[in-house]
C-alpha cells in the first residue's frame, strides 16, 4: 500500500461548523481514550509513515521524534533533540524558558488531574537529550502531588 493510499484513510470534511470523516473519528478516539497526559498522540499508521520516512537512508535525525509512551500510545516528543546535533540559540532559549514555565505550572496544578499532566511534561523534559545525556540543563524537581 502506498503512503498516499494510507493517508487517504485519514480524510476529513470541514466546512463552516461541519466536521466529519475517519480522521475526525480517529482524533476523537485518541483524545478521549488515550491522551490523558499532556501530549500530542498520533496513530500507529502516522508513526509508521514517519519512521519509514526518517529512518536510514533518509534519516535527518528525526526518526525518534515520535516515541512510544509507557501505555503504548505514540506521541510527538516536545523536547526531542537529535543526539549529535549542535545547540543553536533557539534551542537554548526554548530549554531555558521551558523549565521555569513547567515549574510555574506545578504551582497552578491544584487538582490531581492537572498535576499528572504537568508531571508527565516535566518527566519528558528531564528525559530529553539535553537534560539527561548532556547534563547542560538541570532537571525539574517534580513536587509531591496535590490532594485530590
Amino acid at each position: 500500500m502506498s503512503e498516499f493510499a494510507i493517508l487517504r484513510n485519514f480524510d476529513a470534511y470541514h466546512k463552516d461548523r461541519t466536521l466529519f470523516g475517519p480522521a475526525i473519528i480517529d482524533a476523537y478516539r485518541l483524545e478521549h481514550d488515550i491522551a490523558v497526559a499532556a501530549r500530542v498522540v498520533v496513530s500507529p499508521e502516522v508513526t509508521e509513515i514517519w519512521q519509514r520516512t526518517f529512518n536510514p537512508p533518509n534519516d535527518l535525525g528525526l526518526a525518534e521524534m515520535i516515541k512510544q509512551d509507557h501505555d503504548g500510545a505514540f506521541f510527538v516528543d516536545p523536547f526531542f533533540f537529535p543526539e549529535g546535533d549542535s545547540i543553536d540559540r533557539a534551542t537554548e532559549a526554548f530549554f531555558l524558558k521551558s523549565k521555569p514555565a513547567i515549574e510555574r505550572l506545578f504551582s497552578n496544578a491544584t487538582r490531581l488531574r492537572h498535576w499528572t499532566k504537568v508531571a508527565w511534561l516535566a518527566s519528558q523534559y528531564n528525559q530529553s537529550g539535553l537534560v539527561a545525556r548532556r547534563k547542560k540543563y538541570p532537571p525539574i524537581v517534580i513536587p509531591s502531588s496535590p490532594a485530590k
